[in-house]
């Protein structure tokens, strides 16, 4: 398996990364952000419905969001409400 993190063009890049798709030994790091450009909620904002069950975002001050994804959870005592929640706000994505 090569290693690309060196000074190539983006023409070499594009090339090498084609190679390891081919190759099907590519994997994609890719920043939470991208799916909002899809037009998907960030995360932020899929877990503010839960949030507000919770009390609102000063009852959970200092959590991670997937502290607060956790609390949601522990909250039913069960992931099945969480994964409800998930799917419903992203059903609700918006047109790009």
């Amino acid at each position: 398996m090569a290693d690309i993190r060196t000074n190539l063009t983006v023409a070499e890049a594009v090339k090498k990364i084609a190679q390891a798709s081919r190759d099907e030994c590519l994997v994609l790091f890719i920043g939470a952000g991208v799916s909002r450009y899809a037009g998907y909620p960030d995360w932020r904002t899929l877990l503010t419905p839960a949030v507000q069950e919770l009390g609102g975002w000063e009852e959970l001050e200092g959590q991670t969001l997937p502290q607060v994804a956790q609390t949601y959870v522990n909250h039913h005592r069960d992931r099945a409400p969480l994964r409800k929640l998930l799917r419903d706000q992203l059903a609700l994505k918006k047109a790009p």
